[in-house]
């Protein structure tokens, strides 16, 4: 696994939407697919040298040295997720890029540049 990059590094956060309701609907079917969501991820990450800093759940959040890896992370996620046969209840495409940000960490910490939080935490919050 790559170490975490440091300066300037783009964000890409991504979530299954509407997991809940297929949690509810299907424990086991969604465990399984969520073991082959995640494995694609990892790949699809750490083949762009991006690094993994946080999963909740389906969530993960992840950053990159540099806005082309992540991009190309964004691009090859969703390809190998609605390339990958699914007998699971989760569809390929549910699945979805949130957002792709770059942010100077070292400035992170300023009073002048807000905290970074996953994109979902903002639309909960309306």
């Amino acid at each position: 696994m790559p170490s975490p990059p440091t300066g300037t590094v783009t964000f890409l956060f991504t979530d299954i939407a509407g997991s809940t309701q297929r949690w509810e609907s299907g424990r086991a079917a969604m465990a399984s697919a969520l073991a082959r969501h995640n494995a694609i991820l990892d790949r699809a990450i750490a083949s762009n040298a991006g690094h993994v800093f946080k999963t909740v759940g389906d969530a993960y959040c992840a950053a990159f040295a540099d806005a082309a890896s992540a991009l190309a992370a964004a691009v090859d996620a969703p390809r190998a997720l609605h390339a990958a046969l699914w007998d699971e209840i989760v569809a390929a495409s549910s699945s979805t890029l949130r957002h792709v940000r770059p942010t100077c960490l070292a400035r992170r910490k300023s009073r002048h540049s807000p905290p970074v939080k996953p994109p979902w935490r903002s639309q909960a919050a309306g």
